[in-house]
């Protein structure tokens, strides 16, 4: 949030606000603090994924799918990013704090290497895609169709949920291991 903020306050020549921003990570300063003092390492909430973080090049990860074979997987991946940059971009005119945001946590998430994009994309998803869609969200053929694809979604949550993405073989396993 502190980047998007200070973009627009700049652009806004609101310079004396400026040092508001700095109490957006201050939080999370004194968490690290604590850590310090705690586990004798100022980084320690961050370096369980540092790894993620230690290749900062777009779509770092898709390589690794391809030599798997997963395109599929490749594909769904890259829409992703393209519905969230296409929602991103709707927000410019209107609301340029939530357009900063969103730029600066997509491009950020985009460099991360994880495959696990999904789950992170959540904290720009009420922006990206509900702000940046809400023209689309308001047609009368949304509110027909939304039902419908909720349901279907639920259908195949019910199914998937169970096995928690595990491999059926594994499942069955921790079944008889639990008795």
């Amino acid at each position: 949030l502190a980047p998007a903020y200070a973009v627009v306050l700049v652009r806004r020549r609101a310079y004396g606000a400026l040092a508001w921003l700095a109490v957006i990570p201050a939080g999370l300063f004194v968490f690290c603090m604590f850590c310090a003092l705690r586990f004798g390492d100022f980084f320690a909430y961050l370096r369980p994924h540092g790894g993620k973080l230690a290749r900062l090049m777009p779509f770092g990860f898709l390589p690794v799918l391809f030599e798997k074979g997963l395109y599929h997987q490749v594909e769904f991946y890259i829409l992703l990013a393209l519905v969230y940059a296409v929602g991103t971009f709707r927000l410019r005119a209107q609301f340029p704090v939530l357009f900063w945001y969103c730029v600066f946590e997509l491009t950020l998430l985009i460099c991360v290497s994880t495959e696990d994009w999904s789950r992170y994309f959540l904290a720009m998803a009420p922006f990206a895609l509900v702000v940046g869609f809400r023209e689309l969200i308001d047609t009368r053929f949304f509110r027909w169709a939304l039902p419908v694809v909720a349901g279907l979604g639920i259908y195949y949550a019910w199914g998937v949920i169970p096995l928690n993405g595990c491999r059926p073989d594994i499942y069955l396993r921790l079944l008889a291991h639990l008795g």
